[in-house]
């Protein structure tokens, strides 16, 4: 019962849908909501989220829950770690599939940024009258600037 309050608790923070149970299996679409939501994997616990980022209305109608007779509950660390995994995605799809490059664009920075201050640093060491050939460092550094810098310019 608490890694199932946890992950709805996540879910609600870091997506704003306030929805008590997102893995509650009592669910209500209409067409439109289903005809332009994409789902693949284990999203279909996200509808509503997804549902709401395409601008469509969500709400909660409140269902009784008896407890469990027989059996115990499924909802585990796998289980877990599966749905934070797609949290993720969810989180990513909704900020980033519009605009792709923010998120690959501020990587790449991030990229050059850091294989510059490597390189830097060498530099620094060189200067000095280190030698810097043996250090894995330095592939590295060179490596990260690479990476961040061959696809430019753009197009």
């Amino acid at each position: 019962m608490l890694p199932s309050r946890i992950f709805n608790w996540m879910v609600r923070r870091t997506t704003g849908v306030a929805l008590h149970d997102v893995n509650c299996g009592f669910k209500a679409y209409r067409l439109a909501v289903l005809e332009n939501v994409r789902l693949y994997g284990e999203l279909h616990r996200f509808v509503p989220v997804l549902a709401q980022w395409k601008r469509f209305r969500v709400g909660e109608i409140v269902v009784e829950h008896h407890a469990r007779k027989h059996g115990q509950t499924k909802f585990g660390g796998g289980r877990f770690f599966r749905g934070l995994m797609d949290l993720i995605t969810v989180v990513f799809l909704m900020k980033y599939e519009r605009r792709p490059a923010h998120f690959f664009g501020a990587l790449g920075s991030f990229t050059l940024l850091v294989g510059v201050g490597i390189c830097a640093y060498l530099a620094v060491l060189k200067i000095m009258g280190e030698a810097i050939g043996h250090r894995p460092l330095l592939s590295l550094g060179v490596l990260l600037v690479w990476s961040a810098c061959r696809s430019w310019p753009p197009g």
